[in-house]
């Protein structure tokens, strides 16, 4: 829907990482405060108004009820099958003793099943209170970085790993190139991220934890993510949707009723999550 005066008033001479400044709404919320979600004209990506800012970082390292999520046993075990069945997608790419980088490693799940799989990774996040809770063996390959600055060498990597991660960056281009930089000729690129288009989202927008206005900058579909890495020189060789992780509800029948419907979009082509599988060309 268009824009009235009124919030064209509100709205500063933003601009889409494309370079467009012309946009139209999708969605108003209001929880945790007022915010838009705008659609990018030219391009079809999403943002947030307001942008989350210099505090987003600030957000994942002082928020307690982010690392209790984290930490949660359910959590931990939904986490566990998704990052189960990212292995397996690497492990089946014929590469001998591949090296991963894993971006926005938060405490290191994936990394440390990646181990258990003999997967040579090594993992980044900007977070430096979140390495205190990884294990020791993933801590010893952990660092604080960028994803917008990988503190790694040209081609360094057979496969990059971007789970939920990239809709937190406030430019994305530059991360895309940080990661075509440490990639190797033809490695691979997993990203997962939230899905804009999915079924929760289409019957439940207030309730979807992926719009997260306190962090998430940019909003994806299949196909503008596919776009997007494909203006990079990234080969897109998968594309499908997924169920995301259910939050934390501590109404029973809620949780139940949107574990349901998590699961009906995912069987229905309408997941709230995108995986991509992607390589550098």
């Amino acid at each position: 829907m268009p824009l009235n005066r009124i919030e064209i008033l509100k709205i500063p001479k933003i601009k889409c990482f494309c370079g467009s400044n012309s946009f139209t709404k999708i969605y108003q919320g209001t929880r945790p405060f007022e915010f838009l979600i705008l659609k990018c004209t030219q391009c079809r990506v999403c943002r947030t108004l307001p942008f989350p800012g210099t505090k987003a970082k600030d957000f994942f390292i002082d928020n307690k009820e982010i690392l209790n999520y984290t930490l949660n046993k359910f959590q931990v075990k939904m986490d566990r099958n998704r990052f189960k069945r990212d292995c397996r997608m690497i492990q089946t790419q014929n590469t001998l003793s591949p090296y991963i980088l894993d971006i926005g490693c938060n405490i290191g799940l994936f990394a440390s099943y990646a181990l258990e799989e003999g997967l040579n990774v090594f993992s980044i996040d900007v977070n430096t209170k979140r390495i205190h809770f990884a294990h020791c063996a993933v801590k010893r390959r952990m660092c604080v970085a960028d994803a917008n600055y990988i503190p790694f060498s040209k081609d360094s990597f057979d496969c990059v790993n971007l789970s939920h991660v990239l809709e937190h960056l406030e430019e994305p281009l530059q991360a895309l190139s940080e990661i075509k930089h440490v990639l190797k000729s033809d490695g691979l690129l997993i990203i997962n991220v939230p899905n804009y288009k999915g079924l929760i989202p289409l019957l439940r927008p207030v309730s979807w934890q992926g719009w997260s206005p306190q962090t998430h900058f940019w909003h994806f579909t299949p196909k503008t993510l596919v776009s997007l890495l494909q203006r990079m020189d990234f080969k897109v060789t998968e594309s499908k949707l997924t169920a995301m992780c259910p939050p934390q509800i501590n109404n029973w029948f809620k949780r139940v009723i949107y574990r349901v419907l998590s699961g009906l979009g995912e069987r229905c082509g309408m997941g709230d999550n995108i995986l991509v599988v992607a390589r550098k060309v």
